[in-house]
């Protein structure tokens, strides 16, 4: 889980007020892991 505050800014300057909320991310796929044919690699 993160915490995520965010503040809005008008182009005057004028601010809002913090608002707050958390960000949870469930991760349910295995890694993946690709290679290039023939085994080469870029740079």
């Amino acid at each position: 889980m993160t915490e995520v505050e965010c503040i809005a800014r008008d182009i005057f300057g004028n601010e809002s007020l913090p608002c707050s909320f958390t960000v949870t991310v469930n991760d349910t796929e295995a890694p993946l892991v690709s290679c290039l044919p023939g085994g080469y690699r870029s740079r």
